[in-house]
């Protein structure tokens, strides 16, 4: 399977919508965040951190345990000797000299990558890069750090107020819902309130009144439900780009509806599920676009769950058609490669003279 990266800038709050993403797909693999010479990675399983590395020296495992005074400076200083000597961890030497017991290591391994975690989520610039992969983990602590229970934390607990507004530049947007809280997301009391105003009818500005607790504060709780999942915000119409990645969907569609009758001129109903199968080999490597869809019964796919799809996902404004144009691609060869299996090279050279036809009118 190839390995696939996502990668852009942050802007406030970028990286609560990379994790909520990454999260949602449950994907493993290496999330490293970079600002000027500071660089700081999560390991990711199955869409939970389980450990976390930076090289900034006060995220050192002996320098947060000196700063905590957990450890004095003379157990620091024998400890780093150790390592030099016999090429062990900070940890496991804080344990040879009995600075620690293995318990205290343990506990302040999981407070170490909960820190790290914790400290580059809030980062209002820099660059994030997500490698998606199998991992290969040689550490022998790791936790389970529900990234759901962290975001949430930290848009809780966001200072700057004023970003929510600038989240929702238009308060005439509609809200609705679009799945229960799983019992992974324990909403608060006013959180369940701002939910139950959301009826598919009343505005952004509506419900921040309804509300009662300042347009800000309802802004928050509105941007948590949607970076969670629980909601989506209706796309703006006039919004160009979206319209752009509308046609180009709707030409692709065009295509997929062709290949769909040609295979099934000659093999009946069998060729939808034929189809289905080289759809969901590519659905795998494409979430960020095809996360969710099936393909419709004239071998279409849905629109609309195509341009959602491509709001939630992390992607800069200036990637998202490039990122739909890959993916519709790269069905497109699958679909072809699909006629050439099941009916021969005659009749797929037939079948790309029709398709390059049609994309010449584009």
């Amino acid at each position: 399977m190839k390995t696939q990266v996502l990668r852009g800038k942050l802007e406030p709050l970028g990286l609560v919508k990379v994790l909520a993403y990454i999260a949602n797909l449950k994907e493993s693999g290496y999330l490293k965040v970079r600002l000027a010479e500071i660089e700081k990675t999560l390991i990711i399983k199955d869409g939970a951190i389980i450990f976390a590395k930076s090289n900034l020296p006060e995220d050192r495992l002996g320098d947060i345990l000196l700063n905590q005074d957990k450890i004095t400076s003379s157990q620091y200083e024998a400890a780093s000797k150790l390592l030099l000597e016999k090429g062990f961890r900070h940890g496991r030497s804080l344990v040879e000299i009995k600075a620690i017991t293995p318990k205290q290591l343990w506990e302040a391994i999981e407070d170490q990558i909960k820190m790290i975690a914790y400290s580059v989520v809030p980062w209002d610039e820099g660059e994030f890069e997500f490698v998606k992969q199998a991992l290969n983990v040689k550490e022998k602590i790791t936790l389970r750090l529900s990234i759901v229970d962290l975001v949430t934390d930290v848009v809780r607990h966001f200072d700057k107020r004023e970003l929510f507004l600038q989240k929702f530049p238009d308060l005439g947007a509609i809200p609705s819902v679009v799945d229960v809280p799983s019992d992974a997301i324990h909403l608060q009391i006013h959180e369940k309130h701002v939910l139950g105003l959301i009826d598919g009818q009343r505005d952004l500005q509506s419900i921040c009144e309804q509300a009662d607790f300042g347009l800000e504060e309802g802004l928050r709780t509105i941007f948590l439900l949607q970076i969670l999942g629980v909601i989506e915000v209706a796309l703006h119409q006039s919004d160009k780009t979206m319209q752009a990645c509308k046609q180009v969907i709707s030409k692709y569609n065009e295509i997929f509806q062709y290949v769909h009758q040609f295979l099934a001129q000659q093999m009946g109903h069998v060729a939808h599920n034929l189809l289905r199968k080289y759809y969901h080999d590519v659905q795998k490597t494409q979430k960020a676009v095809f996360g969710g869809l099936d393909l419709k019964q004239d071998g279409s796919l849905d629109v609309d769950r195509i341009l959602l799809n491509l709001q939630k996902a992390p992607l800069e404004p200036n990637a998202i058609e490039s990122a739909l144009q890959e993916a519709m691609q790269e069905y497109l060869y699958a679909s072809i490669l699909a006629i050439a299996r099941a009916l021969g090279n005659e009749q797929e050279t037939l079948a790309v003279k029709h398709i390059e036809a049609m994309q010449d009118k584009w």
